[in-house]
């Protein structure tokens, strides 16, 4: 099983590290660490009669993944077109991937100063 993870986390590392900077140009890839630029998180609440209200921004992982004591069963990323929400789940997975071994070359800069809550 450890070596079915170490695999995963190869292949996600490989595959997530880089970030095509045109559509129409697939080969123009730049690393993820050198253009990331962290987008405004706001956890937000949908009250019964439906209204949206930005409750807070969000500065660490535990806040997306936990609500209290409980752990939230699912998470919403929502934004305008090209406003970085791929980006930031593929850096969200890369983050994941190095907090296990965050001296590596592969290791991209973090973002959030909780990155052991994904361990």
């Amino acid at each position: 099983m450890q070596d079915l993870i170490e695999r995963l986390k190869t292949y996600c590392i490989d595959t997530l590290s880089h970030v095509s900077l045109s559509v129409l140009d697939p080969g123009h890839d730049k690393p993820i660490k050198d253009i990331y630029v962290t987008p405004k998180r706001h956890r937000v609440v949908i009250q019964k009669n439906g209204v949206h209200t930005k409750v807070d921004q969000i500065h660490k992982y535990k806040y997306i993944f936990n609500n209290g004591d409980t752990l939230n069963r699912r998470i919403f990323l929502q934004g305008e077109p090209g406003m970085g929400k791929l980006t930031f789940a593929a850096k969200l997975v890369l983050d994941c991937c190095n907090q296990s071994n965050p001296s590596s070359e592969t290791s991209t800069e973090v973002n959030f100063d909780d990155v052991e809550t994904l361990h």
